[in-house]
């Protein structure tokens, strides 16, 4: 599916076009935490052939942490943590 956005930004007009993808993944029926939350990063879509160190379901894990601690993130912690810095 994809569809057209036009936007008029001070008499410039800007067209983009977004692609939209549905994706459907069975839910794994189990109490594990790590088989939910490989489901969850497979449905977002996380889980792509050229993220081959999972960066993103990483960057996801520390951010779901962290809001249950509330301690909040620096992007620059985030980026040490996944070796990105």
């Amino acid at each position: 599916m994809s569809v057209s956005l036009i936007f008029k930004l001070k008499s410039q007009i800007i067209i983009m076009a977004v692609r939209i993808r549905f994706i459907q993944r069975k839910r794994p029926i189990s109490d594990e935490r790590d088989l939910e939350f490989k489901w969850l990063c497979s449905s977002l879509g996380f889980c792509q052939p050229k993220d081959r160190d999972q960066t993103a379901s990483q960057i996801l894990e520390m951010l779901i942490k962290d809001a249950n601690i509330g301690s909040g993130l620096r992007s620059d912690d985030i980026a040490i943590s996944v070796g990105r810095s």
